[in-house]
């Protein structure tokens, strides 16, 4: 494309934006027609649009990524193997994983209070790299699951 054509375009567009900013300013916005009533064109509302066109745009959060995995993986904590629930984020990077939270079972110690019982905690050892995650879920997990909460 020529720079020419760019500019031109460009210049047009500002002189129709100029134009419609004029005319939504002006005290009279309707413009009148030829029996003397006025026109169904709101030229204050059509510039309102050109300058805000989103002005009353909502948009719900995206829901969190919630995701289940066993804690049946093999993981090294320096020269020790223990069981770990492990999931990939691919395209996230760690700085991205730091919003990440677990629900993790609390292995058989469940805490009451009243009729409620309390079986898994928002703690965990969790550790992240670019694209991954893990818990650390030890022998006293093993076989059950872990819950990774990622804010979309």
């Amino acid at each position: 494309m020529k720079i020419a054509h760019v500019v031109r375009a460009l210049l047009s567009g500002s002189a129709i934006y100029v134009a419609m900013a004029a005319c939504g300013a002006a005290e009279s916005s309707r413009a009148p027609l030829v029996d003397g009533g006025e026109s169904e064109l709101d030229v204050r509302s059509t510039s309102d649009a050109l300058v805000n066109p989103v002005k009353d745009a909502k948009a719900d959060p995206l829901p969190p990524l919630v995701v289940n995995e066993p804690c049946d993986k093999d993981v090294m904590v320096g020269s020790t193997t223990t069981k770990g629930a492990v999931h990939d984020f691919p395209g996230k990077t760690a700085a991205d994983l730091s919003a990440l939270r677990v629900l993790v079972p609390t292995g058989g110690t469940n805490i009451t209070y009243g009729s409620k019982t309390f079986d898994r905690s928002t703690g965990g050892d969790v550790f992240v790299t670019a694209g991954s995650a893990v818990v650390l879920c030890g022998t006293a997990l093993a076989g059950q699951s872990v819950t990774f909460i990622l804010p979309q």
